[in-house]
């Protein structure tokens, strides 16, 4: 189960950012017996809960050329400590339209 917000906005002719923040919480159903980052077996119940969030700009250079930047982090927090992780990315794209 999730939820989204996100926004764009406009704020010059040939700009348009945009950004957003979601959250998921899934809950697994059945017993899972996985080994934990500390070698020893758990078994339960798997859940997990991920926040994640993004920053994009991007550019129009002419009809058929854009620069687009995005920023986006993510944090998943999970009772197996296996699939707990946080993730910065950041790229920065030319987009040709054809």
């Amino acid at each position: 189960h999730g939820v989204r917000f996100s926004a764009d906005w406009n704020p010059a002719d040939r700009w348009r950012l945009s950004g957003g923040i979601e959250y998921r919480a899934s809950d697994y159903r059945g017993t899972n017996r996985l080994m934990n980052g500390d070698g020893v077996y758990k078994e339960k119940s798997r859940d997990a809960r991920r926040w994640r969030g993004w920053l994009e700009a991007e550019w129009s250079l002419s009809r058929q050329l854009r620069v687009q930047a995005r920023v986006v982090t993510t944090d998943n927090d999970e009772n197996f400590d296996r699939f707990t992780y946080d993730k910065d990315e950041a790229s920065v794209s030319l987009l040709y339209l054809y």
